[in-house]
């Protein structure tokens, strides 16, 4: 098992059998590493903030270059999603490499990408006809997610990152079908692909929260 520093305080271990993007945040990090020189007076903290509004950005992005096919918006949005995956790999690591890490930049780090995320699914369901019901259970999932996936704090366990379906695996892989899309331009093409993401957050998200609670019940 290794152990990582997270945002804030605490240690969690991450296993090497892990399933899911999450770890290759960590991965990532050396290639930010040139940057920590220029921000040891930067707050850590301003930069998780920052998620929200790259969140709203997102997802009026998300639904503008849905419903007026305009490529301007999915350039926005594919700017915006690398932006987020930045902030939201550096904040953490200039947090630790400084030592400014805090409890309240642990609540932080993990308010504002769930707010971020709520944005884009709500602009993504709102952009996408006669699926309301559908989104219902995508937006409860991605609440489940991540709520198994802390469960474990409550009793002094690891953190849960695994599973394909979660919060870093669907911001990535959403980023992946928008570009599809604006490759694509055909918009029955455009709407089976996303009808097919959606379904997809649905099957894998019942898979990630059952992954997760099984991992917590086995005591892993």
């Amino acid at each position: 098992m290794d152990y990582i520093l997270s945002r804030g305080v605490r240690k969690n271990k991450v296993s090497k059998m892990d399933i899911g993007l999450y770890s290759l945040k960590f991965q990532a990090r050396r290639f930010f590493s040139w940057l920590l020189p220029f921000c040891e007076n930067v707050n850590p903290n301003v930069l998780t903030l920052l998620i929200l509004p790259i969140g709203l950005l997102t997802a009026i992005s998300t639904y503008c270059a849905i419903k007026l096919q305009s490529n301007i918006f999915y350039y926005i949005f594919i700017a915006s999603i690398v932006l987020r995956i930045f902030l939201g790999t550096f904040d953490g690591y200039l947090a630790e490499y400084y030592k400014k890490t805090s409890k309240e930049g642990e609540i932080l780090n993990r308010l504002m990408p769930e707010m971020a995320d709520m944005l884009y699914l709500i602009a993504l369901a709102m952009s996408i006809p006669n699926m309301q019901l559908i989104f219902y259970m995508v937006f409860s999932l991605a609440w489940l997610t991540s709520f198994t996936g802390l469960i474990p704090m409550l009793v002094n366990k690891s953190i849960q990152s695994v599973g394909p379906v979660g919060q870093t695996d669907r911001l990535i892989t959403f980023l992946l079908i928008m570009i599809l899309c604006l490759v694509i331009k055909n918009q029955i093409w455009q709407l089976i692909i996303l009808k097919s993401f959606i379904y997809w957050l649905v099957i894998g998200g019942v898979i990630t929260v059952t992954i997760r609670l099984w991992r917590v019940f086995k005591n892993e």
